[in-house]
């Protein structure tokens, strides 16, 4: 093996992720080459393998602050997008509401109206049919009714 494969192998051979013929090989030309050798030592003095490391514990309440900080950048966020939305929404639905708005007055405004005279007609044969009645006067002669109509309708012949 020569001393760039070497050197291309050192950190998996130090990890012992190597498998045993490179592994051989690597041994015997670490034995054999004083620089390789050398670069082996000083890597292994500085990396001592994860085994090594110390283990640190997190602080307490830790994963709490993380997450309350990450749900606040993210309603943010969300009122950010809110505020560059509004600008648009807003005169689109006002737009939608005045066509809206519209389209009611026209449907209303070309229904058409019963007159007084087919209420009151539709209105009597609802009480005839109801109450069995032949004739149904809505106002009977001598009521106010009577004679409120009676002004309307031929007021020469009821003022003097």
């Amino acid at each position: 093996m020569n001393h760039n494969k070497v050197r291309k192998y050192l950190l998996i051979y130090l990890d012992g992720d190597l498998d045993d013929n490179k592994c051989s090989q690597m041994e015997a030309h670490i034995a054999k080459c004083a620089s390789c050798r050398r670069e082996y030592e000083r890597l292994q003095h500085v990396y001592k393998g994860p085994q090594h490391c110390r283990r640190e514990s997190a602080p307490p309440f830790l994963w709490t602050r993380v997450n309350t900080r990450l749900k606040s950048l993210q309603r943010e966020r969300r009122q950010g997008e809110l505020k560059t939305v509004l600008p648009i929404l807003q005169p689109l639905m006002t737009a939608t509401l005045l066509i809206a708005a519209v389209f009611c007055g026209y449907f209303l405004g070309n229904t058409p109206v019963h007159s007084d005279l087919q209420q009151a007609n539709v209105a009597e044969e609802v009480m005839q049919q109801t109450f069995d009645i032949d004739v149904f006067d809505p106002n009977p002669p001598q009521s106010l009714g009577r004679a409120i109509m009676m002004i309307y309708e031929r007021p020469d012949e009821v003022l003097p």
